[in-house]
């Protein structure tokens, strides 16, 4: 996908960072980041409103500390699926993240993998 807009997920912000850069260097625009679980709800609440356009999600799958085998990703994965939410999302986790909650996957937050997935995405028609 070219120029894809992406949502970066994720409670660390020098990964946070690193991926913006990355995304930049790559033509992609990055239209929203989240470190906190009520900042990705906030920012699914934006798109459903029709507030945001959004191609792609980086999920990082545990933003809160008590968070550790990939809960907050389900939290948000439901809830993208509540307010009926389309966009390809990609897990960007250290840990193995539940069955059913993204598209694809970038293991142990490899920037370059979920780049390279965000480029083989076919454009929008």
């Amino acid at each position: 996908m070219h120029e894809a807009k992406v949502v970066i997920i994720e409670d660390n912000e020098d990964v946070r960072l690193l991926a913006r850069t990355m995304l930049k260097l790559k033509n992609h625009h990055v239209v929203g980041e989240a470190g906190t679980l009520q900042q990705a709800i906030s920012i699914i609440d934006q798109v459903a409103n029709g507030d945001l356009e959004v191609d792609v999600y980086l999920l990082d799958g545990n933003l809160r500390e008590e968070s550790m085998r990939g809960e907050d990703a389900q939290i948000i994965s439901q809830h993208m699926r509540a307010r009926k939410i389309l966009g390809h999302i990609i897990g960007f986790s250290q840990s193995e993240l539940p069955p059913d909650v993204c598209d694809s996957v970038a293991k142990n937050k490899n920037m370059r993998a979920a780049v390279d997935i965000i480029n083989e995405l076919p454009d929008k028609n």
